[in-house]
């Protein structure tokens, strides 16, 4: 199991941050059955398959979070 942070998210892929490099990643299915979505910042666990293809399988809790709300000027 490898540790790191999501930088990215592009069109499924997350690209992991970890001690060894950058690693391309898809998530596991379990996520869009929980209706939740790893996000850049996440702290994540990943394994690597034999084609070297990341896949997140855990999402560590989040401590703090952003969300963003339209704005109006008046």
């Amino acid at each position: 199991m490898i540790k790191g942070t999501i930088v990215k998210a592009l069109s499924g892929f997350y690209y992991v941050q970890t001690e060894d490099g950058l690693l391309t990643c898809k998530a596991r299915g379990k996520f869009r059955l929980d209706g939740t979505s790893p996000l850049v910042g996440d702290r994540v666990t990943c394994s690597v398959d034999a084609n070297g293809m990341g896949r997140v399988d855990l999402v560590e809790p989040r401590r703090n979070w952003f969300i963003r709300g339209s704005t109006r000027s008046t």
